[in-house]
């Protein structure tokens, strides 16, 4: 075998010259002012060599139990196969292959794994568009400040219907032409927003044309009678948009 020199903060090393098999061994090292010294190692298989780089997208890692991760400088590790939408710890190898650990906006101590995906096609299976249409944060790499690819909204995905808010617990249904369920906010109807979904289940965040004083504004029902709790006609008479059959109350202001 060969060894390396005992130094300060490294310590000894040595790379045996032949395979060895798993095992517990007596290694005994000669030669030093206090005579031989010996300690017990244990040898175990470290597994299959993983790719020292990857594609996120792609999943290139080709190892079972393995994903990429980190869109620059992106590598491979073992994964813990925590599922999409699922609670995370924000540790490297947390989620499943094709997701991340990160939180929403308006949820940032529920950490969740949600998808990667595509901002250069449109057609692609983890396209942006397809899997978090109008929730997703985009990413840039940090020296050319390119767009290199897409983060969904933690939570984010699967259509929904925005007047009967049929997202599962914790998540209501924001977005007009492609709605989709998003964490539920806490903002009150009538009260100033940022984002879409900052707002209650059942509402969104809007602003008059040429304005910037956005607010939380209820969906409504274009079609149903003004004796309806959330037709149009009775929430907003006359001060609502036209989103493809459903209705968005304006601010009165």
């Amino acid at each position: 075998m060969t060894a390396g020199p005992l130094e300060e903060n490294v310590g000894l090393y040595w790379l045996p010259n032949v395979d060895i098999d798993p095992g517990t061994y007596v290694v005994i090292i000669d030669g030093t002012s206090l005579g031989p010294l010996g300690y017990r190692v244990r040898l175990e298989p470290c597994g299959a060599v993983l790719p020292r780089a990857c594609d996120i997208l792609a999943q290139d890692c080709g190892v079972s139990g393995a994903a990429c991760y980190q869109w620059t400088s992106s590598f491979c590790a073992p994964s813990r196969g925590i599922a999409v939408g699922q609670p995370c710890d924000s540790v490297v190898g947390d989620c499943v292959a094709g997701a991340t650990c990160a939180t929403a906006t308006n949820a940032p101590n529920q950490p969740l794994c949600t998808r990667v995906c595509d901002l250069n096609s449109s057609t692609s299976a983890n396209s942006c568009n397809t899997l978090c249409p109008n929730a997703y944060s985009t990413m840039r790499d940090p020296s050319s400040q390119q767009i290199i690819g897409g983060t969904c909204v933690p939570g984010a995905g699967g259509s929904c219907d925005a007047l009967k808010q049929d997202c599962s617990a914790g998540k209501a249904c924001y977005g007009s032409t492609s709605p989709i369920c998003e964490p539920a906010g806490s903002t009150a109807i009538g009260m100033s927003c940022q984002m879409l979904a900052d707002c209650v289940p059942g509402a969104t965040c809007v602003a008059k044309q040429g304005l910037t004083n956005f607010t939380c504004e209820p969906y409504c029902d274009e079609s149903a009678p003004a004796s309806s709790s959330n037709a149009c006609a009775a929430l907003c008479p006359g001060n609502f948009w036209d989103l493809s059959g459903i209705g968005l109350c304006l601010p009165s202001g």
